[in-house]
């Protein structure tokens, strides 16, 4: 359900859902051109190289981030169909592994990994899972954003979790969108699929710590046409806080052990 990193994840499920050999019974097959409803701020004067800031962030938040917490959701609507996911509150140790506690699609789960060991709790009951049923880190790969970083425009500063934060933001379309997915993942390379993706538009945020230069929220907000359903508007957004704290610690696997289900 999640690769290397949650932004492009949601681009990419989209793209497969609609367009991987999928039919559609009525509806006009012309797609109208994909448009960010999302007005981008007035652009402060850049005073520094802005593709930079966010390539040393990435790469910084990647290297050092080892261990923090985080809540987030995603958001998707088709014609009156709204689906929300979303993710409570997170833990995560690079070292180690991580505990996430979601909601998706009205259903509660929580995944637990340490090292090779996979859990999954749903109706209040642990079992093991496997590789394909647990993500992996869910935020490695932050330097998967440098696919935007020649097109980012700095906004006025904003203060997030206590964190003086440098804004940068980016409208993107079509293959730019296409350089955010990470490697190991191929789009449709037909033209159907093509025309499509050259149709979708994203606005990427970023806000960084202007102290520390970790990245301490992220958002998107993609629309994409959707043939004989008008288009999919799909918003992401997540914050990270407490980076290298003491405070973030996983729970031992023993502690979940204990409560397995007989069957798993």
């Amino acid at each position: 359900m999640y690769k290397k990193t949650m932004l492009p994840f949601f681009l990419v499920l989209a793209i497969l859902i609609f367009s991987g050999g999928c039919t559609y019974k009525s509806g006009p097959k012309t797609m109208p051109q994909g448009a960010v409803t999302e007005k981008v701020k007035t652009v402060l004067p850049d005073p520094e190289n802005t593709a930079e800031l966010l390539k040393k962030a990435a790469a910084k938040t990647d290297r050092e981030g080892r261990r923090f917490w985080f809540q987030g959701w995603t958001s998707s609507k088709i014609q009156k169909r709204k689906t929300t996911s979303m993710f409570n509150q997170g833990t995560v140790d690079r070292d180690k592994g991580f505990i996430i506690d979601a909601s998706i699609l009205q259903k509660k789960y929580t995944y637990y990994r340490w090292n090779d060991k996979l859990y999954v709790n749903q109706y209040g009951k642990w079992r093991r899972a496997g590789s394909d049923q647990v993500p992996p880190d869910p935020f490695a790969g932050f330097e998967k954003l440098n696919g935007a970083a020649e097109k980012m425009r700095q906004l006025p500063n904003e203060i997030i979790m206590g964190q003086q934060c440098l804004v940068l933001q980016a409208e993107l379309k079509g293959s730019e969108i296409a350089q955010l997915v990470p490697s190991g993942i191929e789009l449709p390379e037909d033209s159907y699929s093509q025309d499509l993706l050259d149709r979708a538009a994203m606005v990427l945020t970023v806000w960084i710590g202007t102290e520390d230069n970790f990245i301490y929220q992220y958002k998107t907000s993609l629309e994409m046409p959707v043939p004989g359903a008008g288009s999919l508007t799909q918003e992401t957004f997540y914050k990270f806080w407490d980076y290298n704290s003491p405070s973030v610690q996983l729970t031992t696997p023993d502690r979940v052990e204990r409560y397995l289900d007989d069957e798993s």
